[in-house]
């Protein structure tokens, strides 16, 4: 999963490591686990990247009153090269040369409304009529990357705000 197995040029990995830095409370908007679909045009290559949030607790030894021992201060992310999970949350389509939009847009994040604007910006919702067309391109990259692991993925928990 490292992220030099995806794009190799140094400002994009640059872009993409900026994500991994992101703590605490812009992490706290978004999600468990999103797709990132980023596409080359002048190369016609799509590399596939998972976002994952991390919740940080003081211990996660009781499965009740969970809120109670969060520390959301202490979220963080983790980028992924290929796919990580089998439930995304978001499928978020971009270009390579929008990745530091993507990475100043979550360094951002506060509220509901400005994870609104970023999915509005990069967001291929169950509504888009891009999605069946994105998402056999998502099984199509898992059987590639992934032949043995590979199954379906399960959009139940795909949001559509």
């Amino acid at each position: 999963h490292n992220l030099e197995n995806g794009f190799t040029e140094p400002d994009t990995l640059q872009g993409l490591r900026q994500i991994q830095q992101i703590r605490g409370l812009p992490t706290a908007v978004l999600p468990q686990t999103l797709f990132l679909a980023i596409t080359d045009a002048g190369q016609k290559k799509t590399h596939y990247y998972t976002l994952v949030h991390h919740n940080a607790y003081t211990n996660i030894s009781h499965i009740f009153a969970e809120d109670d021992r969060r520390l959301p201060a202490e979220d963080r992310l983790w980028l992924a090269y290929g796919f990580v999970g089998s439930y995304p949350s978001a499928l978020l389509q971009l270009d390579r040369q929008q990745v530091p939009q993507l990475v100043q847009q979550l360094q951002n994040l506060t509220d509901e409304n400005s994870y609104r604007a970023l999915l509005d910006n990069f967001a291929v919702r169950r509504t888009d009529p891009r999605f069946w067309n994105v998402s056999d391109n998502l099984h199509q990259a898992y059987h590639t990357l992934a032949p043995i692991e590979a199954g379906w993925f399960d959009f139940n928990r795909l949001e559509n705000r």
